[in-house]
């Protein structure tokens, strides 16, 4: 059941029907709380990309001001948190996954943490290389093609959104959850595309947590800012996906 399905069930728009939940705190969570959304910001990082930037930007030193940026990641929050999860990892973490299937979420999510180093060091190399690559081309007349866009959404037969959640038998809602960023503790960020019967498809971006002020984040601690703040750069990349979806979709029912 999605997150705006148990809203409607518990009769409150925006919110979960209640239900139990116990927060994990192990090295493992942790470690991937705290570095949500920083891999992704060097997917496609390239001296090509950083010149599409300059050119699209208008800015010479847009490409400077992103390696900047990216480089104070890697060497500060990331480097940190990955210094913090070797030094609290345990026998117990790998005997806690050990029993699970390859494909399950806990062992992925270990695995995915036990190879931090090695992610680190392979971004840190592709912001070198695209740093020299941008750098050493002195023209600022190289002309890159836009990189092809996502693929055509496809909806099953008897549904009005891709990878409906199947509640519709019931409701007659066809929903498909794009991005739930969060938790039961700190809060949810969430957009999903909807269809009600007789309706058009829409979309619809909310943000909660079980707090009376449902205030997602209160701190004093700048590193949970951060940690926040890149959750907010991954889902705005959901958000942009759901936009597409919700195109092709009024697309296809126009026709």
């Amino acid at each position: 059941m999605t997150v705006l399905t148990q809203a409607m069930a518990a009769g409150t728009p925006g919110r979960l029907a209640p239900y139990s939940h116990t927060p994990r705190t192990d090295a493992v969570s942790r470690y991937l709380l705290e570095t949500a959304g920083y891999q992704a910001r060097f997917d496609g990082l390239t001296g090509h990309s950083l010149r599409r930037l300059e050119i699209r930007t208008g800015n010479t030193d847009a490409p400077r001001d992103l390696v900047e940026t990216l480089h104070a990641v890697l060497h500060g929050p990331w480097k940190w948190a990955i210094d913090r999860f070797e030094e609290n990892v345990t026998g117990a973490d790998f005997t806690a996954v050990a029993h699970l299937p390859w494909d399950h979420p806990r062992t992925i999510a270990y695995r995915k943490a036990s190879s931090a180093m090695d992610t680190w060091h392979a971004c840190k190399e592709s912001l070198h290389e695209a740093w020299m690559d941008w750098s050493l081309d002195l023209t600022g007349t190289v002309e890159i093609p836009d990189p092809p866009g996502p693929d055509p959404i496809e909806v099953e037969d008897g549904h009005r959104v891709p990878d409906c959640t199947g509640y519709c038998v019931q409701d007659g809602v066809c929903t498909t959850e794009v991005a739930d960023l969060g938790d039961d503790t700190s809060g949810h960020l969430v957009t999903e595309v909807y269809a009600d019967p007789g309706e058009p498809v829409k979309a619809v971006v909310f943000a909660f947590d079980f707090a009376s002020d449902a205030t997602l984040l209160r701190t004093d601690d700048p590193a949970k800012l951060q940690a926040m703040a890149d959750l907010f750069h991954q889902f705005a990349s959901r958000i942009s996906y759901a936009a597409h979806v919700l195109e092709q979709l009024q697309q296809k029912e126009t026709k």
